[in-house]
């Protein structure tokens, strides 16, 4: 669909399965966006979460893609109005990263419009504590469909700057590297995030990276005068060090508050914020608006 819609990029978040296939999915857990517990009930580990790193690439093919659900619920879906959760509806299955890429070439030979892809590495500690080397097996992926010839259509993205370092240092890649920026709070890793985000933290990440990624609320803020979003100083900042700024995610379910329509927060991270891309879940409003805009200029 996003192939259609005509995006730049589309973005698989990359995970390992115990035989270290790379998949795509969203997290290292299982249990939130498909029926591993219908399927394999005794599989969970002790703190009652099944994990891709558990299962085989035979198994998990077995396993069908519900939209996520919440922890406190797990039959009740974060994003409602989205695809149904009822079983019989669908037959998505988690697609391994070499089918993601076959897909995005052979797409590209169809329609003769290249398609950028924009993967982010998951949780690379973790996987090193499961003895897997979740870097060099994307990284191996990547080179082996010509990435490294075609950097233009691809950022490699981590919240753990020790990937992107050992990327850019150990590997010597040319493609394009996007640091993640999350919360301390969160521990996506052990950056201090806070840190990354000042001028000497931004000169350091544009030693290696290309882009920043932050999260909308940490290029707009909620004014308490004046009660309206207003942009933060991190995208100037970006700018000034050397670095792209491609935001993370655009929802419209729901929108950040006050904003009441996709158009406000368009304007908003295009005309205040002067960000440089946007991660999106309905970038068909995205396209939409551009669209907009080059037609009020004609």
């Amino acid at each position: 669909m996003a192939a259609g819609w005509g995006v730049d990029f589309i973005e698989p978040d990359v995970v390992l399965s115990r035989d270290n296939i790379p998949m795509v999915l969203h997290d290292i857990h299982l249990d939130m966006n498909t029926d591993v517990a219908q399927k394999f009930p005794f599989r969970k580990r002790a703190d009652g979460r099944y994990y891709v790193r558990d299962f085989r690439l035979r198994e998990l093919k077995t396993l069908r893609v519900l939209e996520r659900s919440k922890d406190s619920s797990p039959s009740e879906a974060v994003f409602p109005k989205r695809f149904p959760r009822t079983l019989n509806r669908n037959s998505f299955e988690i697609p391994t990263l070499e089918e993601y890429l076959d897909l995005v070439q052979g797409l590209k030979q169809s329609t003769g419009k290249s398609l950028g892809v924009y993967p982010e590495i998951k949780n690379s500690d973790f996987h090193e504590t499961e003895g897997q080397d979740i870097v060099k097996i994307v990284y191996e992926m990547l080179v082996r469909f010509g990435y490294e010839k075609t950097p233009e259509l691809i950022f490699v993205q981590s919240f753990n700057p020790k990937d992107l370092l050992r990327l850019k240092n150990k590997m010597q890649t040319r493609m394009p590297l996007s640091q993640l920026v999350g919360k301390n709070s969160d521990k996506e890793s052990g950056a201090d995030y806070e840190a990354m985000m000042s001028d000497e933290g931004l000169r350091q990440v544009a030693s290696y990276a290309k882009a920043l990624a932050p999260s909308l609320d940490q290029v707009l803020y909620l004014d308490l005068a004046s009660k309206k979003l207003v942009a933060s100083t991190l995208t100037s900042r970006a700018h000034h060090a050397g670095l792209k700024v491609h935001a993370y995610t655009h929802r419209q379910d729901p929108l950040p508050r006050p904003l009441t329509t996709n158009e406000e927060l368009f304007s908003l991270l295009k005309n205040d914020a002067q960000i440089d891309g946007l991660f999106s879940d309905f970038a068909d409003e995205v396209i939409k608006w551009e669209s907009s805009l080059k037609d009020q200029r004609k």
